[in-house]
């Protein structure tokens, strides 16, 4: 683009508008725009009027701001708002992603925040370039802020300036689970897996592409807070094919220190390559967790042994 007033400029300015536009129809009186939308208009309308020598829309009279706004979104939970800026080339092939931002005044918790902020970006990222977004991107985030948990909605412990406590299952335990996906193809999923294992000190394995595999093991409590924030995205498929826990003998209250009972790697969570499932069958017989590695496999130890698949 040779100038941020250019003709490139008004061909996407003319996609940005017809997407506030879907906005407002989806969500009417919901959506504040910051800016001059009757300016915008206007000089597009004088550069698809107005052309050069050669046929071409000339450049505007103008300099034009990035559009940018904030839309509200119909509760529950109540106080759901995305605020987005477009790059001036958005949604251009060679564009930089918009920049969004969803808050929500009843959901106090980071967790609850950092799940709609994996939302949206998820959203972005399936959409790709040269694609309007932010429909896609309020319906994820939207969808995501009802699928969260009561106790991550202030009102439920009484204040929303306080985080609500994570459930306890009484005596302290180790949990792991074995995770089945369509696939796992996503980046923004692959790094939210990696830091929100990071984040709950979690051991396992990932192993990416079709089918995805995720084994995750750790303190009971992290185990179940990592499954419930991948309920909160969007798969194809996603099940849960084993679950397991085991008491933690000689603890009781304060933190709880599973470290001698991992038979997995980590933390933090290994990643595999898309080809690793020979390598998450091997890491599986080391640890003695065949059969959670044929869980995920949905076969069983005589099939197995038959080389069925």
């Amino acid at each position: 683009m040779k100038r941020d007033g250019g003709r490139e400029h008004m061909a996407c300015l003319q996609r940005q508008l017809g997407e506030l536009d879907a906005l407002d129809a989806m969500y009417p009186d919901s959506l504040q725009v910051d800016g001059d939308v009757a300016l915008w208009r206007s000089c597009l309308d004088r550069a698809t009027e107005e052309r050069d020598s050669s046929g071409a829309p000339r450049d505007p009279p103008v300099d034009l701001p990035a559009v940018s706004g904030t839309l509200s979104l119909p509760g529950p939970p109540e106080g759901l708002s995305l605020a987005f800026t477009l790059p001036r080339d958005y949604p251009g092939p060679d564009s930089a992603p918009p920049r969004v931002r969803a808050t929500c005044v009843s959901l106090p918790s980071k967790s609850a925040h950092a799940t709609l902020a994996a939302a949206a970006a998820e959203a972005i990222d399936e959409c790709g370039p040269d694609v309007e977004c932010l429909v896609a991107v309020a319906e994820a985030v939207l969808s995501a802020a009802r699928a969260l948990p009561a106790e991550d909605v202030a009102g439920h412990y009484g204040t929303s300036n306080s985080t609500p406590p994570r459930a306890s299952s009484g005596s302290p335990q180790l949990g792991r689970r074995v995770i089945w996906f369509h696939h796992i193809k996503s980046p923004t999923k692959k790094k939210l897996i990696k830091d929100w294992g990071r984040e709950l000190g979690l051991s396992g394995v990932m192993k990416p592409g079709y089918p995805g595999v995720l084994l995750l093991e750790g303190r009971e409590d992290d185990v179940a807070e990592m499954v419930r924030r991948l309920r909160s995205l969007t798969w194809k498929a996603m099940q849960v094919r084993c679950e397991e826990t085991e008491d933690v003998p000689g603890q009781q209250g304060g933190s709880v220190d599973v470290s001698g009972l991992r038979k997995l790697p980590g933390p933090p969570l290994v990643a595999l390559g898309e080809d690793g499932m020979s390598e998450l069958s091997a890491i599986c017989t080391e640890g003695q967790l065949q059969e959670m590695f044929l869980s995920a496999m949905k076969l069983d130890a005589a099939s197995a042994g038959r080389g069925g698949r």
